[in-house]
């Protein structure tokens, strides 16, 4: 259907100016209003007409009366202006504008106020006066309406909204302010409903608001504990690490304000707390008997600003364990007189107990001794007596009351003290002897007396003397021995006196004896010459007395100790006897010679002495001899320590070196140096002892702390000089006494530690190398224990730092920190020891401490515009505002580093500068309402911790008229090629938003579609945006992608236009079959006749303008050669050795097809047989050497080319080139980045040029890797990379409305010609088709005919696949078939070899058949090196 419209143009304009008020939403079909009553001068017109608002109002023709058609709203446009025309009845019917008609719509009240938000949220500080009448929020409503009915009136409702107002001043903006301070403990949050009613004062249309009210907690409630906790608490001592108590306290405040932590002081380091759950734990096991109290500080403390704590106080007291036995602390050696009565202690045992129970009880079993059970006094059972037993030992044991039962023993040892309680005893109380007178001298010994004592040292020593001195003169006592004096001997009688024997008391005891000396003379004899002649007067012994030496320990029972020999005379037989009768000595009475029973042992009698008589047998004649036996030594005795060498001695640690610490004594009863005694000390690093002295001293400075015991076990050994020596050995027992003698030490003079900026009061800080101070005193007292200084000065300023140290050297944070006001702190720390005495000693360290920065502020926003402006028709990437600046108060980098965002709601059309925060119009805002709301984020970017972010509000003002806008600028489709077409492809939509309570109403739009290259192919409707396909599309001409754009008016309007496009899509299917190029039709390739089997020669190219995703080109050999071999994707590879020897060059000629391996559809016939699907192949086969590969001229290539590049443009490239430095001939490939094989190079020019036109599928830049490949014996080669960019882009066309119409017009008187060309076009192309089928048809049967001799038989059917087959068998050799799709000519060929003018076709058997060079199916090639030619049928 044609539509024809016809215009008159008016020839006269009377420019008269017609006014109308109309209020808004009047009924439809009413009159509102006359042109007659707006002027007189149209009084001679009629049949008035409205143009522009021909939906809106309408005329009345005839009598100029104005009726609505259409609902009015003023808040899509508060007036209309429209031109009125009518004809003027003198004028001849003269069509007339008579002027403009200005419409003004009233506003009445048809919409609700409208919250920005339907919900707010209030925050408030709780305890703050300044929030007393204090802005707290300010909320904006939107009401189109104008005037009043556009001003709301503000109330509030809900709970406590008494502590609350509003109040507003342009009816557009409620502001709330609160009238009281808050207190968050007791109301938390509240709600409050935010009325606005527009109108009067009653209101005709009301929303409402919802507003949150959020007390924000101050720290204002410090942590209270929890009733239930006592004051004292008990730990049992030696128990491993436990629990003893539940710590619980509680704060009112919230967050971190209410987060109660713990931590302990006192306690020595025994006890930790844990820091949030409040357990009281020990750390390690106590002992009671160093500690059995603690006084514990328990601190609650929370984490709020200022931070608030509290106290308790805790007493621990520790449960003891009889873990300690009883130790003695007196000496155990003492001594008691012999003979004392036992009334008198002889020693008091004194044991203590480190337990709580000191009930000590003792015992002891002994013959002797016993002990009082309780306060452990000894006392003898029996006298004593030192003769009997000089030493007793017995062991004393105590024994305590705990459980279980403990108890300790010592050995104690009392030496009886000898009291001269012992008189000498004589052997005998008479003693008695003879001697002659004739053979006394002067000092002969006569007698030998014997006495003892049973006292001991002088007590038992005996002393003889010879009271009286009436016989002094003639007789003596020396030693034991009485002899005489003179040697003029007294008168012929008996000599009588006594003989006192004294010990070494004084006054001594005394003992007495009587001798008798019997003084006589013989008859004179005579010698025996004369018998009455008497001899001479001589001594029988040379002298009057004789020692004898004999050695202890040996026999002399049959050895005789000596002999006695007298010289008598000739008067008789001299016999020898013993004076007084010793039943240990034997004496040969003939021979004189001295034996003695058993061995001597000289520790209990050294000298022997004997009186010998020799006598005449007849009596007549005798003297007397003294014999001294003397007994020498033999080394038989070890050294024998006193029992006071078994001791142990308490010393001071800091005792001087060289002090006498004891006196060790050892005898040995041997004498000379078998009984000399030396001392040494094992070990005898710390104490010495004097080598004969047995005096032990300190060798060097005593230290409990080095050695880490206070005990040292001393082995003393005691060595006489004896051959061999003997030795003894006793122990000493030296406890060093521990002296506060050592400060503290800090492991290192100085420390650095870091600390994060955010740590809380009472955080520890963590360290790799801990603050640690050690005391060389001993551990086990206190002297040894350190402690620390709670709190650390400040070095270089006044005060302390904001840190402590715990007693056991963690340190902790004590008050806020910040990296932003001072970034480290260096403090000294102390460390002091504990000693008994009170008198400590301390070292001090320097700490570094470094704050490390956290992101612990966020950016903050300042001086930021809450209200800005922008007209509705700015341009996309205008600034609306760069004044939204935000700081971070954290100086790092990192932290302080600030990117801006916005949030989602806005994005569309907003956007904001990460870096500097300006806000840019991205979209165009047509479509928003008057008033929107930016929230604008500022985000710090920190590297470690999480990122901080603060927020502000931008109210953006939108003005200007609302104009029609496409919804998006940019559409999508997609159609199938060569498909029939389709309806409804794509929809445009476009809308011109204004907002009427709440929703989105649109005006009417007229959409046109603009010409384009290929919008012929496409059509649109008008009214409702819909576009259409007209016509099937062929992708290789139109591409794969086809740029549409249309245009939206309002109405006739140019000024209200918008343009988007339409990207169509066109699916490619398989219609074209790949072909060789007229470049391609002949392809050149170097080989050396080196390369081995296997060898890639290059790869054949052809084209196909399908997309390769539905198509795929296969190759085959039509003449071929036996070394050479071709795969069907076009790669040629070496099938057989290429050396010729003596031959330097020559060539290999391949006929090589091309068929496409996909299924294809729609392919005509004329396009079948009219494609080159065959191409020569050469390879040229070389020896030359190879010593340099290729270089191009640079290692990347730029390069432009036009988006409307077509088919076969090459592209200039300057400079592109490839060198070889062996004047090797270069081909070139691309390798990679060909996107759909769009570029073609010549292989030998390396020129670039495009296989088919460019569309808006392929990319703006690709990037193509080329190789160059030298034609050397062994080939080299080298890459480039060549950049191609596309310059230029779609365009799109504006036109005026007057051009557009032009345009449209121009673009229909071109298309009539075109269409009518195309049919015409399309029905010659038909018969030349059909005319063309026929003779090919011809031609083919006759190629048949000539490949199979004569006869050949075709016949056709579908197969399975549904696929047109072709079955050819030659009349000639009825043994060969063949079945092929008929796809083309091409593919009835077979692959021949021809020699002296036969066809031969390859396989097994050959068979031979006659050919005509006139054939014009038949193209001659070159013959090869065997003399065979090629040719394809």
């Amino acid at each position: 259907m044609v539509t024809l419209i016809t215009r008159t143009i008016p020839k006269k304009n009377l420019h008269l100016e017609f006014h109308l008020r109309i209020p808004e939403h009047s009924p439809q079909g009413g009159r509102v209003g006359s042109l007659k009553t707006n002027t007189s001068v149209i009084t001679n017109y009629t049949d008035f007409h409205i143009f522009e608002v021909q939906n809106t109002l309408t005329i009345d023709r005839n009598t100029g009366s104005i009726s609505i058609i259409k609902d009015l709203d003023r808040e899509s446009g508060p007036s209309l202006s429209f031109t009125i025309m009518g004809v003027d009845r003198d004028m001849y019917c003269e069509l007339v504008i008579l002027g403009t008609m200005h419409v003004v719509i009233e506003d009445i009240n048809d919409h609700s106020p409208q919250f920005d938000s339907s919900s707010y949220d209030v925050s408030l500080l709780e305890n703050d006066r300044t929030t007393i009448y204090k802005h707290v929020l300010s909320v904006t409503v939107f009401d189109p309406d104008e005037g009043q009915n556009g001003k709301s009136h503000f109330s509030l409702t809900g709970q406590y909204q008494d502590r609350f107002q509003v109040d507003t001043t342009d009816g557009k903006t409620a502001k709330i302010f609160t009238t009281t301070i808050f207190d968050r403990e007791t109301i938390p949050r509240l709600k409050l409903y935010l009325l606005a009613k527009d109108g009067n004062a009653s209101g005709v249309h009301t929303s409402t608001s919802t507003i949150n009210v959020h007390v924000l907690d101050v720290n204002d409630n410090a942590p209270v504990f929890g009733h239930q906790v006592g004051t004292t608490l008990t730990i049992r001592e030696n128990a491993d690490p436990y629990c003893i108590g539940n710590i619980s306290a509680t704060d009112k405040d919230e967050g971190v304000n209410g987060t109660v932590s713990f931590i302990v002081a006192g306690g020595s380091g025994y006890f930790e707390i844990g820091r949030y759950n409040g357990i009281l734990c020990s750390k390690e096991r106590v002992d009671r008997e160093v500690y059995s109290t603690f006084n514990l500080s328990l601190e609650a403390f929370d984490h709020g600003q200022p931070q608030l704590k509290s106290l308790l106080h805790i007493t621990v007291n520790v449960l003891d364990e009889n873990d300690n036995p009883p130790r003695f602390i007196n000496p155990v050696m003492a001594s008691y007189p012999e003979n004392k009565t036992c009334k008198s202690p002889v020693i008091t045992m004194k044991a203590v107990d480190d337990d709580a129970d000191k009930t000590i009880t003792y015992n002891l079993s002994n013959t002797y001794f016993k002990i009082n059970s309780t306060t452990g006094v000894v006392r003898c059972k029996q006298l004593l007596d030192f003769e009997t037993q000089r030493l007793h030992t017995f062991t004393v044991v105590a024994v305590d009351s705990g459980k279980p039962v403990r108890s300790a023993s010592t050995t104690v040892v009392v030496s009886v003290q000898d009291v001269n309680d012992n008189k000498p005893v004589f052997s005998k109380s008479k003693y008695a002897t003879q001697v002659l007178i004739s053979h006394w001298v002067a000092n002969k010994p006569i007698l030998v007396l014997n006495a003892s004592d049973a006292d001991s040292g002088k007590y038992g020593e005996v002393t003889f003397h010879m009271p009286g001195r009436n016989l002094s003169q003639y007789f003596t006592v020396a030693g034991n021995v009485v002899r005489t004096v003179t040697p003029h001997a007294p008168s012929i009688g008996n000599y009588t006196f006594n003989i006192t024997a004294t010990d070494g008391r004084s006054p001594p005891n005394i003992a007495r004896a009587q001798v008798v000396i019997y003084l006589s003379t013989i008859s004179s004899y005579f010698s025996p010459d004369n018998s009455s002649r008497p001899l001479p007067f001589r001594n029988w012994f040379p002298h009057s007395e004789i020692s004898f030496s004999v050695i202890e320990n040996r026999n002399y029972s049959t050895k005789a100790i000596g002999i006695v020999n007298a010289n008598g005379t000739r008067m008789g037989t001299i016999t020898y006897a013993l004076v007084e009768k010793n039943g240990s000595f034997i004496l040969n009475g003939t021979s004189g010679s001295l034996f003695y029973r058993g061995q001597f042992d000289r520790e209990k009698k050294s000298l022997h002495q004997l009186m010998i008589r020799a006598k005449l047998t007849n009596g007549s004649d005798y003297d007397l001899i003294l014999i001294s036996i003397h007994v020498s030594d033999v080394n038989d005795n070890k050294p024998r320590f006193k029992p006071s060498s078994h001791l142990t001695i308490y010393l001071n640690e800091t005792i001087p070196k060289d002090t006498l610490v004891t006196n060790i004594n050892a005898t040995d009863p041997d004498v000379g140096p078998n009984g000399n005694v030396t001392y040494m000390l094992s070990p005898d690093t710390e104490f010495k002892i004097g080598a004969r002295t047995g005096a032990v001293t300190v060798a060097q400075m005593l230290d409990v702390d080095s050695s880490n015991s206070s005990h040292r076990h001393l082995r003393v050994i005691a060595r006489d000089q004896g051959d061999p020596p003997q030795t003894s050995t006793t122990s000493l027992h030296i406890v060093l006494v521990d002296v506060n003698d050592n400060a503290p030490e800090f492991t290192q003079p100085r420390y650095t530690f870091h600390v994060k900026e955010n740590a809380e009061v009472n955080d520890m800080v963590k360290v790799n190398i801990s603050l640690r101070a050690y005391d060389r005193d001993s551990e086990k007292s206190t002297n040894g224990r350190v402690i620390y200084g709670r709190t650390m000065v400040a070095v270089g300023e006044q005060g302390s730092c904001p840190f402590y140290v715990s007693e056991n050297g963690d340190i902790s944070v004590s008050k806020k920190i910040d990296y932003e006001t001072k970034r480290k702190y260096t403090c000294l720390a102390t460390a002091s020891d504990m000693p008994v005495d009170g008198n400590s000693k301390n070292a001090t360290a320097l700490v570094d401490i470094f704050l490390d920065d956290v992101n612990d502020n966020a950016p903050e926003f300042k001086n930021i515009p809450r209200f800005v402006n922008v007209s509705r028709d700015v341009p996309v990437g205008t600034v609306v505002t760069d004044a939204v600046v935000a700081t971070d108060s954290d100086t790092d980098s990192c932290n302080g580093a600030i990117v801006y965002s916005l949030t989602s709601a806005n994005r569309r059309y907003f956007s904001v500068d990460a870096l500097s925060g300006n806000i840019t119009v991205q979209h165009p805002l047509w479509a928003l309402p008057p008033v929107v709301t930016l929230t604008i984020v500022a985000v710090d970017m920190p590297q470690f911790d999480a990122p901080l972010n603060n927020s502000v509000h931008v109210v953006v003002g939108i003005y200007g008229n609302i104009r029609a806008r496409f919804v998006k600028p940019r559409y999508t489709a997609t159609v199938q090629e060569e498909a029939d077409p389709v309806s409804d492809i794509v929809q445009v939509v476009a809308t011109g938003h204004h907002y009427s309570q709440g929703t989105v109403s649109s005006r009417r739009y007229v959409y046109s579609l603009q010409a384009g290259q290929f919008s012929h192919y496409f059509r649109i409707n008008n009214f409702n945006g819909m576009v259409s396909q007209m016509r099937p599309v062929d992708r290789e001409v139109t591409g794969g992608s086809i740029p549409l754009y249309v245009t939206v008016t309002e109405g006739m309007s140019p000024t209200s236009m918008d343009t988007a496009v339409i990207n169509v899509t066109v699916d490619d299917i398989n219609d074209n079959v790949p072909i060789f190029t007229s470049r391609q039709q002949k392809q050149t390739f170097v080989i050396n006749q080196t390369a081995h089997v296997g060898s890639v020669i290059g790869r054949i190219a052809s084209f196909d303008p399908d997309d390769p995703a539905t198509s795929s080109a296969v190759y085959r050999p039509i003449i071929a050669n036996r070394s050479i071999s071709l795969d069907s994707s076009g790669v040629l590879t070496v099938k057989e050795p290429l050396v010729k020897h003596g031959v330097e060059f020559y060539t290999i000629q391949l006929m090589v097809g091309v068929s496409d391996g996909s299924k294809l559809q729609g392919v005509s016939v004329y396009q079948l047989t009219n494609q080159t699907t065959s191409a020569l192949v050469i390879i040229n086969v070389t020896q030359v050497g190879n010593s340099h590969a290729p270089i191009f001229t640079q290692d990347i290539y730029g390069a432009n080319i036009s988006s409307t590049s077509r088919q076969d443009q090459t592209i200039p490239i300057p400079e592109f080139n490839a060198n070889d430095g062996d004047g090797d001939n270069i081909t070139y490939s691309i390798v990679s980045g060909n996107v759909r094989d769009i570029f073609h190079v010549d292989r030998v020019s390396g020129v670039i040029s495009i296989q088919y036109d460019l569309d808006s599928t392929i990319p703006r830049v690709i990037n193509l890797t080329v190789a160059a490949v030298d034609s050397g014996s062994v080939s080299k080669s080298s890459t480039c990379v060549i950049t191609i960019s596309q310059v230029g882009s779609d365009t799109r066309n504006c036109f005026s409305s007057d051009e557009l119409n032009n345009q449209i017009q121009t673009e229909i008187n071109k298309v009539y010609p075109f269409v009518v060309g195309v049919v015409a076009g399309l029905m010659v192309a038909a018969v030349v088709v059909a005319i063309v089928l026929a003779v090919k048809l011809r031609m083919s049967r006759k190629l048949l005919s000539q490949l199979y001799c004569t006869n050949t038989v075709l016949s056709s059917k579908v197969d399975d696949n549904g696929q047109r087959m072709r079955y050819a068998r030659s009349s000639v050799d009825r043994d060969y078939r063949e079945a092929r799709p008929y796809t083309s000519i091409a593919d009835l060929s077979e692959i021949f070899y021809i020699e002296d003018g036969s066809l031969s076709k390859t396989g097994t058997t050959l068979r031979s058949h006659t050919y005509s060079d006139a054939d014009p199916d038949y193209e001659s090639i070159q013959n090869d090196t065997c003399g065979r030619y090629k040719g394809h049928l």
